[in-house]
């Protein structure tokens, strides 16, 4: 029984004497993590944690907690305008006669004008000015004149000749021979 004694005396002593040593870590999002070597270097060491405190779980900060409490609530508020915002039917106009002022309406007509003017002569700057036709010309009349007429008919100044009736007679190619027409036939001499 003295050994039984002693051996639980013993482990209890070696108990206190063998606590671990724990680093709480927080990094830059707030996140906590526990190890029994140093610190990652992304993160900084809050505190050495040694004995049972090691092992439980330990809450967060209380300013961390705090800031948590506050975000949420400012989702919250913010969902809740814009759900307002969104279920709010727009305003109706006021009701009544709808009276209309035309008072400057021509000096405003007349600013848009000169714009438009601007705007139109800024644009020709660019561009090479159109080609407008001039009126069409009227054809040149090309039929032959007549020049003299005597008792056998007349002539005309490409050398036709036509009878008293007005009908063809004869007529000069460009080749230098008189010709004649007869009934459907052409005779060339």
């Amino acid at each position: 029984m003295k050994r039984l004694l002693a051996l639980c005396l013993l482990s209890i002593g070696l108990a206190g004497t063998a606590t671990a040593q724990v680093m709480r870590c927080v990094d830059a999002a707030g996140r906590v993590s526990y190890t029994d070597a140093a610190c990652p270097a992304e993160t900084r060491r809050a505190e050495t944690v040694q004995g049972i405190e090691a092992t439980e779980r330990r809450s967060e900060p209380e300013g961390a907690r705090r800031q948590e409490q506050l975000d949420s609530v400012e989702r919250a508020s913010r969902l809740q305008r814009e759900t307002v915002e969104a279920a709010t039917p727009p305003a109706a106009p006021p009701g009544g006669p709808i009276v209309l002022d035309r008072r400057g309406d021509e000096s405003r007509a007349a600013e848009r004008e000169r714009e438009r003017e601007r705007e139109r002569a800024a644009a020709e700057a660019w561009y090479p000015p159109a080609v407008v036709p001039s009126r069409p010309q009227r054809p040149q009349d090309m039929r032959p004149r007549i020049r003299n007429c005597g008792p056998s008919g007349c002539n005309d100044t490409q050398g036709n000749h036509y009878d008293n009736t007005g009908k063809l007679d004869r007529y000069t190619r460009p080749d230098g021979r008189t010709c004649r027409p007869v009934g459907t036939t052409v005779v060339c001499n």
